[in-house]
């Protein structure tokens, strides 16, 4: 488990192997059938799982998780991005994207992926293209071995 606090928030990366403390962060969001619909799918995790969670004292106001690859050369992902409404345009979701960029960046990830309904622009502009679009889903990739832009760093 690693911790880092930052204005008021304390934000906690951890995996399954955490035991009882990560199940007690990850539970409350996976039953929250808001949470779940705005996600657009049932939060899942194995121990390829990776969560950053963005705490507000004992709350959790948003997480995401980094999906490392398979298997040596395959891409890794992003998933689960979700901050609650109550706590939006405050930085976290951008923090929490950060957060799982290093971890890629950390576990020498060359290209790391996420689907998304709603953040394509966003994620645009952090470096990330296009490479399928299915009805409202849109298939991004980026590329971590290329030159990060201004706003993809």
């Amino acid at each position: 488990m690693t911790k880092h606090t930052e204005t008021a928030l304390t934000y906690v990366t951890l995996t399954q192997a955490d035991g009882a403390a990560f199940w007690v962060k990850l539970g409350p969001l996976a039953t929250d059938a808001a949470a779940v619909k705005e996600i657009g799918s049932q939060i899942v995790n194995n121990e390829r799982y990776t969560w950053v969670f963005a705490l507000d004292g004992d709350e959790v106001v948003g997480c995401g998780a980094f999906v490392a690859p398979r298997k040596s050369g395959d891409p890794a992902w992003l998933d689960f991005g979700y901050v609650k409404p109550s706590h939006r345009w405050q930085g976290i979701w951008k923090e929490l994207f950060d957060r799982r960029i290093a971890l890629a960046r950390s576990a020498e990830v060359t290209h790391l992926r996420v689907c998304t309904r709603v953040l394509a622009r966003a994620l645009e502009a952090r470096g990330f293209a296009t490479y399928q679009q299915r009805g409202s889903w849109s298939y991004m990739e980026r590329d971590l071995t290329a030159a990060p832009t201004a706003k993809a760093a």
